[in-house]
């Protein structure tokens, strides 16, 4: 098993923490910070529940953690554990999807784990419904975020729904 760094007080993933806080805060995410997961340090944490009448109700948990280097192993290794931690966390009683999103952050990132994640769709079925595994990418030294923006025609809406949620908390664009 890969273990994340320690962030060091790495002022450029700081930096991140502080751009992608307030959008997850505003959304009315519950966060905590620095806690343990799976044997990871996760240094962000939020969970929300979401719920409507006319579309598909969900519940949303996010980790986000500091490596050194992230390879494809890293992301395989760090975003199947987070999925299979999300999956009982706080599991909601009725009928609801998972989005989750394992964000790696790092100064730079393989080309391999970038390709990796673009091809990754994550669905999966389980529960008679879909949940989505939605690894994201940062990568501190350019202010680039990679993840899968292919949304198939199964389950399009909630798969382009878990696409636009990852643009819109993790990007470095404000």
């Amino acid at each position: 098993m890969a273990f994340n760094a320690d962030n060091g007080n790495n002022p450029s993933y700081q930096g991140y923490l502080d751009l992608i806080r307030p959008r997850l805060q505003q959304d009315k995410f519950e966060l905590s910070e620095s806690q343990q997961v799976e044997g990871y340090k996760v240094d962000l944490f939020g969970y929300k529940l979401f719920f409507s009448t006319w579309r598909i109700n969900y519940w949303a948990v996010c980790q986000v953690a500091y490596f050194d280097t992230v390879d494809v192993d890293t992301v395989r290794s760090f975003s199947n554990a987070m999925y299979e931690f999300d999956k009982n966390y706080k599991k909601p009683i009725g009928t609801y999807t998972l989005r989750s999103f394992s964000v790696l952050a790092a100064q730079q990132i393989s080309e391999d784990a970038k390709s990796y994640v673009d091809g990754f769709d994550g669905r999966r079925f389980e529960f008679a419904r879909y949940f989505t595994e939605h690894p994201v990418l940062a990568e501190l030294g350019t202010s680039n975020i990679f993840h899968y923006q292919k949304p198939g025609v199964v389950a399009r809406f909630a798969q382009k729904g878990t696409i636009d949620a990852a643009n819109k908390y993790f990007s470095f664009i404000l």
